[in-house]
């Protein structure tokens, strides 16, 4: 399900990310989650983003959605020490929580794009100029606020609309205005939901 487009207003023109020594950085947008997607995480939130202009994916995770049966013991299932069942009713696996997917309007004409990942501070960038207006999407992992932020900047105004899917069945998804929810449970029992939110700020410069 999709929340209704939010515009966002006019802000000072935002600067392209600083070089840096330790900053992995393309030119170009990811095209598969494992080898070029760029990871941001603080141990028990974690997220994936490709670096899209038009279209943004931020693929999302935490630590406790884990499958499988609470005490699992391999010599209770009749298995030996590394026979582990991963399946629902076995040992079970780490699971995939969901994607949000940020839709821009306005994308048409795009130059000077950049996406990188600052490695001393964790800070994942998109920065590109579309139709003559630069454009900057920021995210990082808190540790201390333990929240994943995603911020965009603009120098002239955009529209976004953003999708929330889990990555499980039935969880479907609900929207209220600024929010975007689901929940749902695993075989096992255990509960799950996100509720990530959006908010516009305009930024007066002199």
């Amino acid at each position: 399900m999709t929340q209704p487009p939010v515009t966002q207003p006019t802000v000072a023109q935002p600067p392209a990310p600083p070089p840096s020594a330790r900053t992995l950085w393309y030119d170009a947008p990811a095209g598969t989650w494992d080898s070029q997607a760029l990871p941001i995480g603080n141990g028990r939130l974690g997220a994936m983003l490709f670096g899209g202009v038009g279209v943004e994916t931020i693929q999302f995770n935490e630590q406790s959605l884990w499958t499988g049966v609470a005490d699992y013991d391999n010599a209770s299932a009749g298995l030996p020490d590394d026979g582990y069942d991963t399946g629902e009713l076995g040992f079970g696996s780490y699971q995939n929580f969901g994607t949000l997917t940020l839709t821009f309007d306005g994308d048409a004409d795009t130059v000077d794009y950049r996406r990188s990942l600052d490695l001393d501070t964790g800070l994942h960038s998109t920065y590109a100029v579309v139709s003559g207006a630069a454009r900057l999407g920021e995210a990082f992992t808190s540790r201390d606020a333990d929240v994943v932020a995603v911020r965009y900047r603009s120098a002239a105004p955009f529209t976004v609309t953003l999708r929330l899917d889990s990555a499980q069945d039935g969880a479907p998804t609900s929207a209220t205005p600024g929010r975007l929810t689901f929940h749902g449970a695993l075989a096992n029992g255990m509960r799950h939901a996100s509720a990530p939110t959006a908010r516009s700020r305009s930024t007066a410069t002199c």
